[in-house]
């Protein structure tokens, strides 16, 4: 289980620019693709180039950090709450760059006639335009004109100020509509050369207010060497020669429209693509430390016999350092060509036991054996004991010029991870894929310092909930080294804290970032490792702000990547031995970090409670690192209001844009009329739940401030001076719950045996009720049969009898043997015998009747009734 980290917006981290690419619904993906392919190959790594969605334009306070706003190619009209805010970006000195799109240039609004109905709801502040002050001409980006994909075609232009450029993609019809070409404010980049639009306007620049913005018609950001623009027809009829010459006029027409905005281009140099191999590392006068790993890792084999280790994320390949000049020029020449990530495995580390160092040719932008002497003199210093157990902070050094990032190769490794002995350092001069937190990136120019620390606690001892102090003690252990004389001294002065996780310098009334911490976690066994990755901006030319450009041109500071590294660490390790000592207490370093943070009374807009509130923030709270604020007094306070209370908010749960002075839910909704502004019932209510509960909370938290705490500090205190008595109260407590647990043994044991008992009677009973029910149905059943058969008899007896006497009277004598032939018929079966002639055939042989005399004489006498 990993810690979660959480982010302001997809920004840089490492102090840089943003140049943010809109990605809203009308773009076109290839478009969108290209644009930032293209913008990163030139802008990297002075300027992050992140894609921004419609929300975010809407909701987050992007303007603050932004060197570029790109509208790359879009299929229609762009029509959004944001366009006022991208205008206010502009005018108050903003670049603007749109590609693909024609534009509409008038001394009067064009909102219905741009919008081509005859009338709509759409408020006109919905669309995306720009006003010229100082002309009184609006200034329209007509992007409806472009996306159709029939429209495709190859156009030639020629800059004003460059050469032509015979072949460049153009998606749809675009054109620049009513420019004064005379005006000031107006620059014209480029014109067309086809015979259809010759003379007409391919590119113009504005300016607008203090800020600049430019259109063009055709779209420099697609390659012409990929598609979709290597498919269009006159390609084929190109010589290779012709195309890679009109490719590198492309690109630098790109970067010249860039240079006119305001930007400043890296300058080319040959760039590392994939990893180099990493050295591992100790000083000479611990040289165990490297065969403590190596073993730890291989183990149950020996260190020595250690070859290969695969993990989930990485493959590691481990060689002896006698391998690594040859290793080192063979990954060095491959290492310029540009290759998938998927073929950068294994990772190739150098195993350099016994406390040797690899040659300063191998390790040219950090001098492992400086670092290694810096690290003794700052703990020296700083009164370190250099026997701590099992070895001191930065001791153990993985360093490699070019890895992918070594955040990542520690925390998404979790095998390797559990294995590694701690405490570990693994420091890189340029990384492939920088992490920052959340959905940041973090770029890697020349001059930065990134590293990632590996620690473990045993959750025995350490309360997890407290693992959230880390990030700020790290922070604070990193403003502190900029401090010491070894770094920057009392130049560092402007080295600020931005809670949770930033570093910025404050110089006047600018702040630029210049460092952030990453902390990662990972629970297992009942231990965590803590991985602590942090970049700080050293060495980094402008435009990037860094340390060195806090010292004065006059003052001659020795700043180096290798002193700066072992000041962080060994800064970070006398704090980090008192934070475990007090189990995650954070009370020895809250006076020092408040004074080093830039919050301090900062008075922000707490946009998570309906209506919105003012709120100054005093601190953060001791108990789990929360940022407390506290309600502005705007008189008597309403029903429900929390002006007496304390707001503590986490980072988790809220966007936090403190520089802009507001704290807004992360996922703030988008208000599209004023309508939506109101409140529902609903709303209103949870408003009403949240304040009760923040002042339930912060009442609590009072209780304990002044009660709890207290209490539990005296209790602590008498244990502490009175430990024989501390041990008697053991010794009662303990023994004063055996009869507790005799009498709980007890009871569970009596109310088993009564349930049992219960049980044993109910089923008695139940078997007792069911026979006698049964005995009653058996006696009943044979009653009936007796019954049965007595008035059977009965009844044949009566009818025997009836017939006897009927038969008597009737015939006399010859009753009685009638009466006897009749009984014989109806109550005794009839014989059966075989056929006469021996067959199977079965007969039945009936008695004749008596003939009566009477009959037999007189053939027409009727038989007598009965």
């Amino acid at each position: 289980m990993s810690g979660a980290c959480w982010c302001l917006c997809s920004i840089s981290s490492s102090g840089t620019m943003n140049v943010l690419v809109y990605s809203g619904p009308e773009v076109i993906k290839t478009s969108l693709a290209h644009t930032l392919s293209t913008l990163r190959r030139i802008l990297l790594p002075f300027y992050s180039v992140q894609p921004i969605s419609q929300p975010a334009l809407v909701s987050q306070p992007w303007q603050a950090s932004c060197a570029l706003l790109v509208f790359p190619g879009c299929r229609d009209i762009v029509l959004s709450t944001a366009s006022a805010a991208i205008e206010g970006y502009v005018q108050s000195g903003g670049a603007f760059l749109a590609l693909g799109t024609g534009s509409h240039y008038a001394s009067r609004p064009l909102d219905q006639g741009i919008l081509n109905v005859a009338s709509t709801s759409i408020s006109k502040n919905m669309l995306l335009r720009f006003f010229d002050k100082e002309s009184g001409s609006y200034i329209y980006p007509s992007f409806h004109h472009a996306g159709s994909d029939d429209a495709s075609r190859p156009v030639a232009i020629q800059p004003m100020d460059g050469e032509r450029i015979d072949v460049m993609f153009q998606s749809g019809s675009t054109e620049a509509v009513g420019v004064n070409a005379g005006n000031k404010n107006v620059c014209i980049l480029a014109r067309y050369l086809e015979d259809d639009v010759e003379g007409s306007l391919a590119g113009v620049l504005y300016a607008v207010g203090a800020g600049k913005i430019v259109l063009w018609g055709p779209s420099p950001e697609y390659p012409l060497t990929d598609e979709p623009a290597s498919s269009i027809s006159i390609m084929s009829s190109l010589s290779p020669a012709a195309i890679d010459l009109a490719e590198q006029r492309r690109s630098n027409l790109m970067e010249n429209t860039l240079l006119l905005l305001g930007l400043q281009i890296p300058k080319e140099a040959d760039a590392i693509c994939r990893p180099l191999p990493q050295f591992l590392t100790s000083p000479f006068v611990k040289p165990h430390i490297v065969s403590l790993i190596t073993s730890a890792i291989a183990a149950p084999k020996p260190g020595t016999e250690l070859d290969a280790f695969e993990d989930t994320n990485d493959k590691f390949r481990f060689r002896v350092l006698s391998d690594s000049a040859t290793l080192m020029q063979e990954t060095r020449r491959a290492a310029t060509t540009r290759s998938d990530p998927s073929t950068w495995q294994p990772k190739h580390i150098i195993v350099c036991p016994n406390g040797q160092l690899p040659d300063r040719e191998q390790t040219p932008l950090f001098d492992l054996e400086l670092f290694f002497s810096a690290l003794s003199s700052a703990r020296k210093k700083e009164q370190i004991p250099e026997d701590v157990q099992p070895w001191g902070i930065g001791d153990a050094m993985l360093y490699g010029e070019v890895v992918t990032s070594t955040q990542t190769m520690l925390d998404k490794n979790p095998r390797f991870m559990g294995l590694l002995p701690t405490p570990l350092v693994s420091l890189a001069s340029h990384q492939l894929a920088g992490r920052g937190r959340g959905a940041n990136v973090w770029l890697s120019p020349s001059g930065c310092l990134q590293f990632s620390l590996l620690l473990r606690l045993s959750l025995s001892t350490f309360p997890a909930s407290k693992l959230v102090f880390v990030q700020y003690l790290f922070a604070l252990a990193v403003a502190e080294a900029c401090r010491d004389e070894s770094v920057l001294g009392d130049a560092a002065d402007p080295v600020r804290l931005k809670w949770p996780n930033d570093i910025y310098a404050v110089l006047g009334d600018e702040k630029r970032k210049i460092g952030g911490i990453l902390i990662n976690t990972s629970f297992e066994g009942g231990k965590v490792d803590i991985v602590i990755g942090s970049g700080l901006n050293v060495l980094n030319p402008p435009p990037i702000t860094s340390l060195s450009q806090l010292v004065a041109p006059d003052e001659d500071h020795h700043l180096s990547m290798e002193r700066t590294a072992a000041a962080i660490l060994v800064k970070f390790e006398r704090m980090w031995t008192v934070f475990v000592q007090g189990k995650g207490s954070f009370e020895p370093f809250m006076d020092l970090y408040l004074q080093r943070w830039m919050h301090s009374d900062q008075l922000v807009t707490l946009t998570t409670s309906v209506p919105h509130q003012r709120v100054r923030i005093t601190g953060i709270t001791p108990d789990h690192g929360l940022l407390r604020t506290m309600p502005e007094r705007t008189g008597w306070p309403s029903s429900g209001s929390l002006e007496y209370g304390f707001i503590d908010l986490q980072p988790d749960g809220n966007s936090f844009d403190l520089m802009a002075g507001m704290i807004k839910r992360r996922d703030a909704t988008r208000h599209l009329s004023p309508m939506s502004e109101t409140p529902s019932a609903k709303e209103q209510l949870a408003a009403h739940f949240d304040k009760s509960a923040t002042a339930v909370r912060a009442y609590a938290d009072e209780f304990e401030r002044t009660y709890g705490r207290p209490a539990l500090r005296t209790t602590s205190a008498f244990f502490d001076e009175y430990p024989i008595s501390s041990i008697f109260i053991a010794i009662f407590s303990s023994l004063a719950i055996i009869p507790v647990i005799t009498f709980l043994a007890l009871s569970v044991f009596i109310i088993v045996s009564l349930s049992f008992f219960a049980l044993c009677c109910a089923f008695v009973v139940s078997s007792a009720v069911i026979l006698f029910f049964l005995s009653i149905l058996v006696l009943c059943l044979i009653a009936a049969f007796f019954a049965s058969g007595f008035f059977t008899v009965l009844a044949i007896s009566t009818y025997l009898a009836y017939r006897f006497v009927t038969l008597v009277r009737s015939r006399g004598g010859e009753g009685v043997r009638s009466w006897a032939v009749e009984a014989k018929t109806r109550f005794i079966p009839s014989t059966r015998r075989e056929a006469s002639d021996g067959s199977a055939v079965i007969v039945d042989v009936k008695e004749p009747p008596p003939e009566d005399s009477s009959l037999a004489t007189d053939p027409d006498a009727k038989q007598k009734d009965f």
